[in-house]
């Protein structure tokens, strides 16, 4: 996870060890944050969606991203290129997905974490035998 504040148009990392991935010690360098520069734009690296729903719920972030979607978006395009579809045709794909992540995380922020949930695509798994079974056979 990172924060990035914006100073004078100087872009100003604060790193946070993998050790300290606890997001109470984000919100609280936040808060310190919004306290020491407000109006200062505060960029975050959120490490998951509901990190994600935190941060802006806030109100004082003024830029997020899930280092988990975009990664995973950025490998889907990738497959999707590799098994035959054009480089076009995926980034439509891919910029579906997106946008529809983008309103379920609008209606969670707005609720709660359940919010959406008609937004997601599921496939039922019905199992099948791999080979035809004879009536008469017993299994």
């Amino acid at each position: 996870t990172a924060v990035y504040l914006v100073l004078a148009a100087v872009p100003i990392l604060v790193w946070i060890p993998k050790s300290w991935l606890a997001l109470d010690i984000v919100a609280r360098i936040l808060d310190l944050t919004s306290h020491m520069a407000p109006g200062v734009p505060v960029m975050v690296r959120a490490h998951d969606r509901e990190h994600s729903i935190d941060l802006l719920r806030r109100g004082d972030v003024a830029f997020q991203i899930r280092e988990t979607l975009e990664s995973a978006l950025l490998l889907g395009r990738e497959a999707l290129v590799s098994l035959g579809l054009e480089r076009q045709s995926a980034d439509i794909v891919i910029d579906r997905i997106r946008q529809l992540d983008r309103e379920r995380l609008d209606e969670q922020v707005s609720g709660d974490l359940h919010s959406g949930r008609d937004r997601l695509h599921t496939n039922t798994i019905r199992p099948e035998p791999l080979t035809a079974v004879d009536a008469d056979h017993d299994a």
